[in-house]
């Protein structure tokens, strides 16, 4: 028996991603080492009944890959098996050796409880493996990976089988003491398939099951591109969470940004979707801006969308690094240089065109909640008698940027919701050049 904490540190499950992380951990342990993952103190979100994983879960555990889980005997029970839609799952078994053509196919066409409960043995390849660290690229230095790898990772829903592949490599961390670090090198194959990495994503963007020593890398592939994977994985998240799958009333959404506890003079970030994109569901986002919420009425939402996205002393350092020509025109035409001025613009939304976080179907517009970003990026700050460049984070930057062009919002509540009353770099800087 092995205990989920030897893994990672887990007290609740409120992912279904995770859920099915914890699932394929059990099934390695119990495949290659005849272990069982132990869940013992740790606590399940009711949400996750509402996944397809939940259902995956109870296989799991009738397998006698997870134990300790508390659930009741009615719990575990799936029901019938010919109400589960079984391609909506995808149960593999990932080994470094040449896997072997099933002599049961014919019976995992026969008995669908079979085929439901019994992995498929997969052959994955890696471009490097060393005690220390191991690697992997699409088709590797050579391109020789790429058939065997197309196989194992890119068909129908091979997001679960990325799951799968980093739960491979986790189990034999533990039980071989090798590899120490996982790190992936993803191209333009993976980023154009969009749904290929969202539960790997999540879970590495969310949670703690395997970021300590998995890391991933885009290379050849756009911004653009990368942005749109997020969000993607963002969008996953909602459908595993029971939403976007229906129409949201105007008081439905109005309920929900109270319990979002979004109101007049909060920041928010407003997304725009291409909803021109009818036979794609999800629909790629065409535009994202941090906002202040002005106004809101039984009816519609009015923000400050916020086009400003340097501090001033960026701004001015950048007007600096124009050609004389420029600078001049700028100068000449008279008024405040670009600078100088804070550039916003006020938009009203009806709440029949707008989604509330995941409370959305078909419309233009969404708003959620600011995240928590730690990506950092380095911006001229100016205190009045130092100027020098600091890193600053997303909602850092946003401080700085309204305080810089005194423009009213939540400051208090947003002080107390991101940064625990304070922005210390902030304080720091402004009081003391530091």
């Amino acid at each position: 028996m092995i205990h989920v904490s030897q893994f990672y540190s887990c007290s609740k499950v409120k992912l279904a991603a995770e859920l099915l992380y914890i699932c394929e951990l059990g099934k390695y342990l119990k495949e290659y080492h005849d272990e069982a993952l132990s869940l013992d103190g740790v606590i399940l979100d009711d949400c996750l009944k509402k996944s397809k994983f939940w259902t995956y879960f109870q296989m799991s555990i009738q397998n006698g890959w997870i134990i300790n889980h508390f659930l009741s005997a009615a719990d575990v029970d799936y029901g019938i098996i010919e109400k589960i839609n079984l391609k909506e799952y995808k149960n593999v078994l990932f080994t470094l050796k040449k896997a072997e053509l099933s002599t049961n196919e014919r019976r995992r066409r026969l008995d669908r409880t079979y085929e439901f409960h019994t992995p498929i043995k997969t052959q994955v390849v890696f471009d490097t493996m060393t005690e220390e660290r191991w690697l992997w690229t699409f088709g590797g230095s050579s391109g020789r990976n790429i058939d065997v790898n197309t196989r194992a990772l890119f068909e129908n829903n091979c997001n679960q089988a990325w799951v799968s592949l980093v739960a491979f490599v986790a189990v034999r961390r533990l039980m071989k003491k090798s590899p120490l670090e996982l790190h992936f090198v993803f191209d333009y194959n993976i980023a154009h398939a969009e749904v290929l990495l969202a539960y790997f994503m999540m879970l590495h963007e969310e949670t703690s099951c395997f970021r300590s020593w998995c890391s991933y890398e885009f290379k050849n592939v756009s911004s653009e591109d990368i942005l749109h994977m997020g969000y993607v994985s963002w969008f996953m998240k909602g459908l595993e969470l029971g939403y976007l799958k229906e129409k949201y009333t105007v008081g439905q959404k109005l309920k929900y940004l109270k319990e979002l506890d979004i109101e007049v003079g909060d920041l928010v970030m407003v997304y725009k979707r291409n909803t021109r994109q009818k036979r794609n569901f999800v629909k790629s986002v065409s535009s994202c801006h941090l906002a202040i919420v002005r106004g809101i009425t039984g009816t519609l939402v009015r923000f400050e969308m916020v086009n400003t996205v340097k501090t001033k002393a960026q701004g001015k350092a950048d007007m600096m690094e124009m050609t004389t020509a420029t600078r001049q025109m700028y100068m000449s035409a008279g008024g405040s240089l670009p600078y100088e001025k804070f550039n916003s613009r006020i938009i009203t939304i009806d709440l029949c065109d707008l989604g509330i976080q995941y409370l959305m179907d078909d419309e233009p517009y969404f708003i959620v909640p600011l995240s928590e970003s730690e990506d950092d990026n380095m911006m001229y700050v100016d205190n009045g008698s130092v100027v020098t460049k600091l890193p600053l984070t997303q909602n850092e930057r946003a401080y700085w940027i309204l305080k810089d062009y005194g423009v009213s919002f939540n400051e208090e509540k947003f002080l107390n919701v991101y940064f625990g009353g304070v922005v210390e770099k902030y304080v720091n800087f402004m009081t003391k050049g530091v």
